[in-house]
């Protein structure tokens, strides 16, 4: 059985990453004339996807070795890489 390993995640990009994107929906969505309802439930859901997207991403990384080759598989993506002994 080949090991896997987890990737490790810190607190700090997923701040960045999550509060980026609030931070210009609200200075865009504020003086766009906008309902106000409507542009924070439009803010909510882009903030929804893009927090379902980076979840996905952190919480399915995985690093799989084995004998020929180094297997990442995160979210969608998956590469290889061959080992150099």
């Amino acid at each position: 059985m080949d090991p896997v390993f987890c990737s490790k995640v810190d607190l700090w990009p997923v701040l960045v990453l999550v509060g980026g994107p609030v931070l210009v929906l609200e200075i865009l969505l504020d003086g766009s004339g906008v309902n106000e309802h409507y542009a924070n439930l439009v803010a909510v859901l882009i903030v929804a996807v893009v927090l379902g997207i980076f979840l996905w991403l952190y919480l399915s990384t995985r690093y799989t070795l084995t004998a020929e080759f180094l297997l990442v598989k995160s979210g969608p993506f998956c590469g290889r890489s061959c080992s150099t002994t």
